[in-house]
């Protein structure tokens, strides 16, 4: 099946090879995807079509990030194919931070810590869409009432 969307998509359509990311927090089916003849490296995440509205508000967001910070994947493409949504960005090289961290000295997971802390520091100088919620309102206690620590 990826086979054949990829070969719908003009951006895509000449993959050298493409391999299934299994890590991650999202329910997407996520591909990482090199191409022919570039040394350009994306990654695809297919969706819901349910779920196309919100994720052009993501794609925008990821947009506006990339004025912002110089170590955030890029925002390609967003599209339907078929029954699916898709948003195609760069693909970032690297290892998992958990998996990363314990091989490092203090002063290495220090480091990596304070190059982390200034890209939030450049993210958090965003302004919020205007359709999202101030902070407070979604995570006020009252969402955390059935918490049983909480009262």
């Amino acid at each position: 099946m990826i086979e054949q969307l990829l070969n719908a998509m003009p951006l895509l359509k000449d993959y050298k090879e493409f391999k299934k990311i299994n890590k991650g927090f999202s329910s997407d089916e996520k591909y990482f995807i090199s191409l022919k003849n570039s040394d350009e490296k994306y990654m695809i995440r297919f969706f819901p079509i349910s779920q196309f509205e919100d994720r052009e508000k993501e794609f925008a967001i990821l947009k506006t990030i990339e004025s912002y910070s110089i170590k955030a994947i890029k925002a390609i493409e967003i599209g339907k194919i078929q029954d699916h949504g898709y948003i195609v960005t760069t693909y970032m090289d690297g290892n998992d931070v958990e998996e990363e961290l314990l091989v490092l000295t203090e002063r290495e997971q220090y480091q990596l810590g304070f190059e982390a802390g200034q890209e939030l520091l450049n993210l958090h100088k965003i302004q919020a869409p205007k359709y999202i919620e101030s902070w407070y309102a979604r995570k006020s206690l009252t969402s955390f009432s059935g918490c049983p620590n909480i009262r």
